[in-house]
């Protein structure tokens, strides 16, 4: 006796120091049925009772409580069960919730901790951040979250967190996922230091994979002034893989990953100077390991670019980079230089105000130098080229009546395209009187122009609803020796109609052709594809108040036969009286001629 004291005791000082709750919940059942292609079929009957509350410990500014549990009485026939794929009948009582606590909430050094338990048999839609899609669907979720906050006087946050996850299914075995991080956030006046560090594992059961990964990574956000801006990124990635497939054929490995950059950017936009520039450096490094292989990689870059607005219409560009990448005992440099211009004229009205018509045209020089050392042969090679582009599109709206209109756009550009390489090769040859090198220059040059058109129609109309009906014709062909082509049609039609002040339709269909031609290549296709899409809504099915049917219809068809033909059709009758909720569901599926459907129904009682 005087031990059951001694027990009972603290648990009374803590029933007085927990505040009043406020609970909520629901008494229900739940029918599902499971149809697909094979011969697994299930049934599931089961009685749900939800409870939810909130509270706090002794008083609310010291802790807030909040949670949510559902018992579950679950009974699963499987049409066809077989104990040796895991698949049988049951009979099982299930438990999912969540809980929250939330230490000192208003202080600065805040502490939350999150606890969630799901099942997808009885709350599906709770369930989000699975690493995998399980094949049959249904699988247990265990997740636990810890937040350990500081906010100094200034307003820098400081951030300790530890998450552990665990997902588990029948077939597909389970993945145990941890992860413990540090996050780190400092503001100024015109700095701002953002810091995360974490450490990861996750691990899978049945192929005895692990995978461990460190990410460090630093920002830091100078804003000088309000022309001038400069970006710093730091960050390290390790990811360490084994797995070990136990099967007739076992297989294992283990694989190391090492990243490292750094790199720094500057943005010097002032509002009233007709210059902008931006540039910045960055270095990469790479190391991977194997049982097999390793190699490691540097690369180092920069750039610098710039946009001078001489006009309204007339606008200049240039650009310069530089990399050189080091990888496995190779040395190549890459640089680069650009030079653009863009003019484009003024909108100009047209038809008194009911079209619109414009032209523009751009063009750029780009000179390329790509030089490879330590190894034979030497290669250096040097590419200029020339881009143009001369376009104009104009647009016009006919107004049919009040409630319609017309409207036809139509653009073309010519683009036109010029090349010229030359590559410098170095080789070593070895003969009686010793080593002899040999030089050889190859000049390439290629021309390209493209001659693109697109024209769109339109008809929308809103009366009581509103209509779309919509053509685009577009047509691009090459003008050089290649002659290849492509053709696109895209058809649509939408329309949103209310029947009554209860009920509305609406729907969509969009049919596509795309054909091309590479005869170059030897290459041809024709490809035509059609989605639809109709939506059926009625607040007061059979005249009963709260009585709702959602009825949504989608079908996706492809001509080809790498095409997925894809339909859905899902039906939904909600029904709430009081405190009396009920549903009742159809959902009908069919992927490439694999018929499946799902049978839900749910009744519930609040308080």
């Amino acid at each position: 006796m005087l031990a059951l004291l001694a027990f009972a005791w603290p648990l009374r000082g803590f029933a007085v120091a927990v505040g009043p709750a406020e609970v909520t919940g629901s008494l229900g059942y739940n029918y599902r049925l499971l149809q697909g292609p094979g011969s697994n079929d299930s049934a599931s009957n089961q009685f749900l009772l939800n409870l939810r509350a909130n509270s706090y410990v002794w008083q609310p500014w010291f802790a807030t409580t909040e949670g949510g549990l559902t018992l579950t009485r679950d009974a699963t026939s499987v049409k066809g069960a077989n104990p040796d794929s895991g698949l049988q009948d049951s009979s099982s009582s299930i438990v999912t919730g969540e809980f929250n606590l939330n230490l000192l909430p208003q202080s600065r050094s805040p502490f939350g901790l999150r606890y969630l338990a799901s099942n997808s048999r009885v709350d599906m839609g709770r369930i989000s951040s699975a690493p995998v899609t399980f094949t049959n669907l249904e699988f247990d979720t265990r997740r636990l979250e810890l937040r350990q906050s500081y906010l100094t006087e200034q307003n820098d946050r400081f951030l300790l967190r530890y998450d552990t996850s665990n997902w588990s299914s029948v077939t597909d075995g389970s993945y145990d996922d941890s992860l413990l991080g540090m996050e780190m956030d400092v503001r100024r006046a015109k700095q701002n230091l953002l810091v995360k560090l974490s450490q990861g594992t996750t691990e899978h059961s049945l192929s005895r994979q692990r995978n461990e990964n460190l990410i460090f990574d630093l920002s830091h956000f100078y804003t000088a002034s309000s022309a001038l801006r400069i970006d710093t990124k730091a960050s390290y990635y390790n990811f360490d893989r084994s797995f070990r497939v136990t099967s007739a054929s076992a297989t294992s490995g283990s694989s190391t990953t090492n990243i490292a950059q750094a790199s720094s950017f500057m943005f010097w936009r002032p509002e009233a100077s007709p210059l902008s520039l931006s540039g910045g450096v960055r270095a990469f490094k790479l190391d991977g390991n194997t049982a097999l292989d390793s190699n490691s990689s540097l690369n180092l870059s920069a750039n610098l670019g710039g946009f001078y607005q001489y006009s309204k219409r007339l606008r200049f560009d240039g650009s310069a980079a530089i990399t050189t990448t080091d990888s496995s005992g190779v040395a190549t440099r890459i640089s680069r230089q650009q030079a653009g211009v863009l003019y484009q004229s003024d909108i100009m009205d047209l038809f008194k105000g009911s079209g619109t018509y414009q032209w523009y045209a751009t063009g750029s020089a780009d000179n390329q130098t790509d030089k490879a050392d330590n190894q034979l042969p030497h290669k250096n090679e040097s590419r200029q080229s020339v881009y143009t582009t001369l376009a104009h599109n104009g647009q016009k709206t006919w107004l049919v009546n009040e409630t319609s209109s017309v409207r036809l756009s139509m653009g073309q550009s010519l683009n036109g395209f010029y090349r010229f390489g030359g590559r410098d090769t170095i080789t070593a040859q070895q003969d009686h009187l010793g080593t002899v090198t040999d030089r050889q220059f190859a000049g390439i040059a290629s021309a390209n122009a493209r001659l693109d058109h697109t024209g769109t129609v339109a008809w929308s109309q809103s009366d009581s609803g509103s209509s779309t009906v919509q053509t685009t014709l577009s047509d691009s062909r090459s003008l050089s020796d290649t002659k290849d082509s492509q053709q696109l049609a895209n058809f649509q039609i939408m329309r949103t109609q209310p029947i009554d002040r209860l009920s509305f339709l609406s729907g969509n269909l969009t049919v596509q052709h795309v054909r091309q031609d590479f005869p170059g290549l030897g290459l041809a296709s024709n490809i035509t594809t059609a989605t639809g899409r109709i939506d059926y809504q009625h607040s007061s099915v059979f005249g009963i108040t709260n009585l709702r049917f959602l009825s949504n219809l989608f079908v996706s068809r492809s001509a080809t036969q790498q095409g997925i033909d894809r339909s859905e059709w899902d039906n939904r009758l909600d029904y709430a009286i009081g405190l009396l909720d009920a549903s009742l569901s159809l959902r009908l599926i069919q992927i490439d001629r694999q018929n499946s459907s799902l049978l839900l129904f749910r009744i519930a009682r609040r308080f």
